[in-house]
């Protein structure tokens, strides 16, 4: 792995880990915001957007990207249920539209990460 490409890696890292504590954080905090019906719904969306595409840019290179990408997609997505699901046991609103943007900001997030990290890194599969 040459340098650039272990410090794209390396700040992707620091950014997801910076992103799971923002987005447990802010679903946990006993907070409301108000706002247009369904405004939250892309704040939902942009957090797992953003956490899908930083760890598959922290993915370590080699092996089957499209397979551990896919695994990305399942550990967002699962991750933003239980999310919803210790809300209700902190004295927030369990919401299956909050899932639902989870789930699709996690999946839009993991394909443009794929692609992206494509362009910058490259495809290396293991030999």
């Amino acid at each position: 792995m040459t340098g650039p490409s272990r410090r794209i890696i390396t700040v992707s890292r620091i950014l997801l880990i910076a992103t799971v504590v923002a987005v447990t954080a802010l679903s946990l905090a006993p907070i409301r915001i108000d706002g247009p019906e369904g405004t939250d719904k892309l704040g939902h969306f942009a957090a797992y957007t953003a956490l899908s595409f930083f760890a598959v840019f922290s993915l370590r290179p080699g092996g089957d990207l499209l397979r551990r990408s896919a695994t990305v997609i399942v550990l967002a997505a699962s991750y933003g249920v239980l999310m919803e699901i210790v809300q209700h046991f902190v004295g927030r609103n369990f919401d299956l539209l909050d899932m639902a943007a989870n789930t699709t900001g996690a999946a839009i997030g993991t394909v443009v990460g794929m692609g992206l990290r494509h362009l910058v890194l490259g495809s290396k599969r293991a030999r």
